[in-house]
């Protein structure tokens, strides 16, 4: 017996002071100061991102004690945890942060991405404490309470398709010529000339146009020319007479076809630039050096001169180029008028096969229904498949609804049509926005110059998404779109923010929401509610994205908030 006493008595004491030395270490993080910036966490570029700072207190930390710190997020039944760090105390061989028995501080950032879970969530320190070959679970800490996500209230959703315009014209203009050449020093019109395959053309052109339905004579020019050699005095009274003889041809033939038309007759007594033309695409001897001496000499006395001289260049000149000059130009100008609106439409519904694809295209700019956008925009793949305009347009209706199957169905069907148009590159950038693919989004956009405010737009709406608030107002320009109201907020710009909604024709639910946001920032309770109630009529959605929303945590004791997202 006395045996076993003396076995249990030094047992007893042993355990005691294993018991007095576990007593003094830490259970949990009690005493240890710790300050989360920001906080709440905030969401910016799709994450969450903060900072935290440990400021440890004297004789907390065991001289020969490690402790693993993980920063870890709780939301909705589930966690993630952040990348640990470590500290040891002074007697500790190894390459961690050391707190000394007088304290001493840490700071680590940590990230998680974002995920819609995390709209509401909690952060704590968890720890392990090792002492010797002893380890301990120390109680975890929180140390932050909820998430600011109103960056996220910027979605794919917001992005701006592009549709591929008709080129639809209801009046083209066309244009027929033909040129009546006159022998040297004369004016008179020659039979052969008015013969000559291209004027007799140009005669029944004008006759035709007596019972063209949808064609409408707007003038005839004529221009009327003399060669640059010879005297200015003798060319200009040649290029006179030549006109007026043309002109008189004119009117006998409107007369003749009986339509009606202006002649717009002109003259030019030297024709140096018909010359110079003539000359730069001819295989003439010295030809450059002509060239030369029309640049260096503007009298025409001068040129005609130095020409001259050119003898065995000269030669050629008057064979080849200025019997081109001596004559009259006629250009009858006329209007092709093209189906009214009413008659598109009516085809468009009727029959679409009786309209080229212009017309088609056309005819859904009129519709005034996205559902009749979709079937005219369906007969336009249907009897123009080739046409790149179709399946985009399709894309951007089914975009526009929701639709993102039919929508990449139809954006990516138009891309093998044509990869280089920029509004099938700006339609391929928003799918990639909607997949999350920032980077990819924004290298789409970078093909796709040209289309204006829609490509600034999504260029805003990516800035956004990566936290470059700055830049995305920039991007977004004079736009009121909800996403550019929202870039302002984000940049601490409400007055700009509230100015752009007031500027909104038709506001949503999302825009009256923002506008609570700006009145809460701005600490107009009343206000807040007040929009918060007309979001929440819009869209009953809205209450309860409201009710944890931290931008509004001061009103969350209030009762008519209370009342309102109860």
């Amino acid at each position: 017996m006395k045996q076993l006493r003396n076995i249990i008595l030094p047992a007893l004491a042993m355990g005691a002071l294993f018991l007095t030395s576990c007593a003094k270490l830490p259970k949990d993080f009690a005493g240890v100061n710790v300050v989360v910036n920001p906080s709440p966490l905030e969401v910016h570029n799709g994450k969450i991102d903060a900072t935290i700072s440990a400021t440890f207190p004297e004789k907390y930390m065991p001289k020969k004690g490690v402790i693993e710190v993980t920063p870890v997020l709780v939301f909705k039944g589930k966690e993630l945890a952040a990348q640990s760090f470590t500290v040891q105390g002074e007697k500790v061989a190894g390459n961690d942060r050391v707190i000394s028995s007088k304290g001493g501080n840490v700071s680590t950032k940590v990230s998680f991405p974002f995920q819609e879970d995390m709209r509401v969530c909690e952060l704590y320190l968890r720890g392990k404490l090792v002492v010797g070959t002893k380890k301990y679970d120390l109680a975890s800490q929180k140390i932050a309470d909820g998430v600011i996500a109103t960056e996220t209230l910027a979605t794919a959703s917001m992005a701006a398709p592009a549709l591929g315009e008709d080129a639809f014209q209801r009046i083209i203009k066309e244009t027929k010529e033909a040129d009546i050449l006159f022998l040297i020093q004369q004016s008179n019109l020659r039979n052969s000339e008015l013969k000559d395959k291209d004027v007799v053309a140009l005669q029944q052109y004008i006759k035709d146009l007596k019972t063209a339905p949808n064609k409408q004579l707007t003038s005839v020019g004529v221009s009327a020319y003399a060669s640059p050699d010879g005297g200015l005095d003798l060319n200009t009274k040649l290029s006179e007479n030549r006109g007026s003889e043309t002109e008189k041809f004119v009117g006998k033939t409107l007369k003749s076809a009986k339509v009606n038309g202006d002649i717009d007759a002109k003259t030019t007594a030297e024709d140096w630039d018909g010359f110079k033309e003539l000359l730069e695409t001819s295989n003439i001897q010295d030809k450059d050096l002509i060239l030369r001496v029309l640049s260096m000499y503007k009298d025409p006395e001068t040129r005609e001169k130095e020409i001259k001289n050119i003898s065995a260049a000269y030669k050629e000149l008057a064979d080849q180029i200025l019997p081109q000059l001596r004559r009259s130009k006629l250009a009858v100008n006329v209007n092709i008028i093209g189906k009214s609106d009413e008659e598109i439409s009516a085809l468009a519904s009727t029959n679409p096969k009786a309209l080229n694809v212009e017309e088609l295209l056309y005819a859904a700019s009129l519709a005034k229904s996205d559902d009749e956008k979709l079937t005219l925009y369906n007969n336009v793949t249907s009897n123009f498949p080739n046409d790149w305009r179709g399946y985009n347009n399709l894309g951007y209706i089914y975009f526009k609804a929701g639709n993102m199957v039919q929508a990449e169905r139809s954006f990516k069907r138009a891309a093998e049509l044509n990869s280089k148009a920029p509004e099938v590159n700006n339609n391929l950038g928003i799918l990639a926005l909607a997949s999350g693919e920032k980077d990819k989004a924004e290298a789409y956009f970078g093909k796709a110059a040209g289309i204006g405010n829609v490509l600034d737009h999504n260029l805003g709406l990516v800035n956004l998404g990566k936290g470059n608030y700055e830049a995305a107002v920039k991007s977004y320009g004079a736009c009121t779109a909800n996403d550019a109201v929202l870039a302002r907020i984000m940049n601490n710009d409400l007055k700009g923010a509230g100015e752009a909604l007031a500027k909104q024709k038709t506001p949503n639910a999302t825009s009256y929401y923002l506008k609570a946001i700006i009145a809460a920032r701005s600490g107009n309770k009343i206000e807040a509610i007040q929009a918060l109630t007309s979001s929440i009529s819009a869209d009953a959605s809205m209450k309860a994205k409201a009710a944890t929303d931290l931008e509004f945590a001061k009103l969350f004791a209030d009762p008519a908030f209370k009342a309102l997202v109860k």
